[in-house]
């Protein structure tokens, strides 16, 4: 639903995610690799739904609900909490903020502004100094390794 709801804004098509929720796309799993052109068939595989094949990571339950029915309680599970925009924008800090700010131009928000406002934050002010601490313990801990070898 998150590029979808991107499409939503950009395109200014507002309950587009709503309108065709049940002409979504098709999951699938590839068993052999190839192309596919417009006018080629397909088939379902008989008896071979499989439901628990898939990992859905950790999506919320209103993830797959279409947006006018979800909850509040469904909307706020969905926030992405600040614990996790720290990790991603130690991860990848220029990622970090390069999906906020596609977001942004179409006046949407990926994170929570209180996530982005951490998670930059951690970007500016922690990242690199703790990779260059850490990489400081790092050589320390060869140089000694290689030491006590001689």
């Amino acid at each position: 639903t998150v590029p979808c709801k991107y499409r939503e804004a950009e395109a200014k098509c507002p309950n587009f995610m709503n309108d065709f929720w049940e002409a979504c796309g098709v999951s699938c799993e590839i068993l052999e690799g190839g192309s596919l052109q417009v006018g080629d068939s397909i088939q379902v595989i008989p008896n071979s739904y499989k439901p628990k094949r898939c990992n859905v990571g950790l999506k919320p339950q209103g993830f797959f609900k279409k947006p006018a029915v979800r909850s509040i309680a469904d909307v706020k599970a969905a926030i992405i909490p600040v614990p996790i925009a720290i990790v991603l924008s130690l991860m990848d800090a220029e990622g970090f903020e390069r999906v906020e700010k596609g977001y942004n131009s179409v006046e949407q928000h990926f994170f929570s502004p209180r996530a982005y406002r951490v998670g930059m934050f951690v970007k500016d002010y922690v990242r690199t100094p703790l990779l260059l601490v850490s990489g400081g313990v790092a050589v320390v801990a060869v140089v000694i390794g290689l030491a006590s070898k001689i």
